[in-house]
């Protein structure tokens, strides 16, 4: 016994005893030396998750056991032509080599050759162990190898369960531990490549994700039409199966997760669908090449509410603009005053919005810092800077109320921005068509077409058709000091206000509050959305927030390469931004952090290495919390993952 268990620890040779017994299965010493292997898979935890300090991760026969019940569970119905029993097997002999050689990941120095190499040689070796010709070790071989390969629909089904049990281990850990682990999340969008896989993951809008791999890029982004079309606890969305509305609260987590991914991917191909107008372009055709604001506002509003019905929220504005209509005239466009006066009646006296007059200054409302209008008084310092209470539950939603059209529809309050965004629809429908006029500290609308009106209209103080002298009157009162306005602000010479740089306004709204609320996740998506709003480059302030948000997030090697891509871009331009030295206190503290986790990793490898019998594997010791370190056949779909704890 004591020679068999030496033979088959990793580095050692062949075992003598893997002979065949009758009808070509292993002779009970082989099986025995092939079960003690077994234990390796047993006890070496896998490494992404030590990486990132998840405390008692768990070990690679964890997640392969998991995976082999999730095979089980699509047994017997035939879906899509697979063979659900082949699947099963499959499951359990995926990861089998790592018994011999430890998990391999990018972080090992070891090239997806070499580690396809080790692993190969390894399955080669427990084939010798078992037996080479016995129908044990031939399966073993053949299973791992049609693994690698992906090239049958049950190697497909059974990588998108490696990818769907990371995730769900991922979100388990989050839960007990209040940590993020949101690479891990990141690394598999649109990397699901089969129907019984799309279905089980998170729910993302329906779309064909031909040949797998590399999904999901702009052009793939769904008809903002398919949008959920219901809160999570009334409908789950795309590919979920029937009775996923009493999905377990972690289930439903996932599929948020993912569902703002998706919008976030759809949002980008919007805007990349409508290319921002050359410099000096005159304003008909800047016009043209306006990405339609409600359709990206809605995909905005995603962020908070994934499952948001974009329907219901058309119908909400065709609703109002009907009302309006019937108390119009047919040829009411020729009278745009007498139009603006029946969206006022309807969205005011009728349906009751106003202007959050009682919370106008919370970060979640005004459009800058208030301190930047005072004079004699300094800007307060950044977000990131200060320390504020955490964020109760409900901080998220209350901010988003202000910001969204959808909430603003619900609670019929709003800031500046967004009511001026409703009030724009509903005057469109209504062949009117407005603009914004970006104000210092409010923002208001004015009249482009038809022409003639030179007044300004203020939707957050019900719809006021405001003069030039008036709208100061406003300002002065808002800032605290005399304000006077260019007078072109009213005649429409000034500069068109573009749909880009109202999104990007609206955008900063939600990103000052929740960078100043620390709600780290919600902040790094919209920093992604403003980022997918304005030219590379253009605003490099977004990367510093970028960093920061994964910085609290946990997510030390992504938090430093944004942080330190953002102090080498100041350098290129010249000079050191004003928050250099914070930031390279901050880089500092993940270096130091990133030294710790590196020799908890080391630790935890050498005692892994130490229960295989002291033989040291390719990796290291260790597995992986990602599935990169699960297979070469899928061109690396964890490598993010695996790079993101420090």
């Amino acid at each position: 016994m004591a020679s068999s268990a030496a033979a088959a620890a990793p580095g050692g040779a062949p075992c003598a005893s893997g002979a065949a017994g009758a009808g070509g299965q292993p002779s009970p010493a082989a099986a025995l030396d092939f079960i003690m292997l077994l234990q390796n898979l047993k006890t070496t935890p896998r490494t992404g998750w030590v990486r990132c300090g998840v405390a008692g991760p768990e070990s690679i026969a964890d997640h392969m056991y998991r995976m082999g019940m999730m095979a089980l569970l699509c047994s017997g119905g035939g879906a899509g032509g697979v063979d659900g029993g082949r699947a099963l097997r499959m499951a359990l002999v995926h990861d089998v080599a790592e018994a011999v050689v430890g998990d391999i990941t990018p972080h090992c120095g070891v090239s997806e050759a070499d580690k396809h190499a080790a692993e190969a040689a390894a399955i080669s070796r427990i084939k010798d162990m078992l037996g080479p010709h016995t129908h044990a070790a031939q399966e073993v071989e053949a299973l791992w190898h049609e693994y690698e390969a992906q090239a049958t629909p049950e190697a497909h089904l059974v990588k998108d369960f490696d990818k769907l049990e990371m995730i769900v281990q991922a979100h388990e850990y989050e839960q007990a531990q209040g940590m993020s682990l949101q690479q891990f999340f990141d690394s598999t969008a649109g990397k699901f490549r089969t129907p019984t896989g799309c279905a089980r993951r998170p729910a993302r809008p329906a779309r064909p994700e031909a040949g797998g791999g590399g999904g999901g890029g702009a052009g793939a982004a769904p008809p903002l039409a398919d949008a959920r079309g219901a809160r999570p606890q009334a409908r789950l969305g795309g590919g979920a199966a029937a009775g996923d509305g009493e999905a377990a609260p972690g289930l439903q987590a996932l599929r948020r997760r993912a569902a703002q991914l998706e919008a976030l991917e759809a949002y980008e191909a919007l805007l990349a669908s409508h290319p921002a107008p050359p410099a000096g372009a005159a304003p008909e055709a800047q016009r043209a090449l306006d990405v339609p604001v409600l359709d990206a506002a809605l995909l905005i509003a995603r962020h908070e509410d994934p499952w948001l019905d974009a329907s219901a929220v058309r119908a909400q504005l065709d609703a109002f603009a009907a009302a309006a209509a019937a108390r119009l005239p047919p040829d009411a466009r020729r009278y745009p005053l007498r139009v603006l006066r029946a969206i006022n009646d309807v969205l005011y006296d009728e349906q009751g919005f106003s202007g959050n007059n009682e919370d106008y200054y919370n970060p979640a409302n005004r459009c800058r810092p208030r301190a930047e209008g005072r004079a004699g008084r300094p800007p307060q310092p950044p977000a990131h800077a200060r320390h504020v209470r955490a964020p109760t539950a409900a901080a998220a939603p209350a901010a988003a109320c202000r910001s969204c059209i959808n909430r603003v529809l619900e609670t019929k309050k709003g800031i500046p921005i967004s009511l001026s965004l409703l009030y724009a629809e509903v005057a469109a429908r209504l062949g009117v068509t407005m603009e914004g006029v970006n104000l210092p500290a409010h923002f208001m609308l004015r009249v482009a077409d038809p022409p003639g009106v030179e007044m300004l209209v203020d939707p957050f103080n019900r719809g006021e058709l405001t003069a030039l002298q008036d709208a100061e009157g406003v300002l002065s009162r808002l800032m605290g000091h005399p304000v006077k306005l260019d007078p072109r602000f009213v005649s429409g010479d000034v500069p068109r206000f573009s749909s880009r740089a109202l999104l990007l306004r609206l955008l900063n709204n939600l990103r000052t509050t929740y960078m100043t609320l620390n709600l780290h996740h919600n902040a790094l998506l919209i920093v992604r959305y403003m980022r997918g709003t304005v030219p590379p480059g253009a605003l490099p302030e977004l990367l510093r927030d970028e960093g920061l948000c994964l910085y609290g997030l946990g997510r030390l090697a992504e938090a430093g390469a944004a942080l330190g891509e953002y102090l080498g871009a100041a350098a290129r331009a010249g000079g050191a931004p004003g928050d250099a030295a914070a930031v390279e206190a901050i880089l500092e503290r993940i270096q130091h952090r990133a030294a710790e986790a590196a020799a908890a990793a080391a630790a935890a490898a050498a005692e892994a290495a130490a229960a295989r019998g002291g033989g040291g594997g390719a990796s290291g010791g260790g597995g992986s919390g990602s599935d990169s370190g699960s297979s070469s056949g899928s061109s690396g779909d964890g490598d993010a993952a695996a790079g993101a704890g420090a």
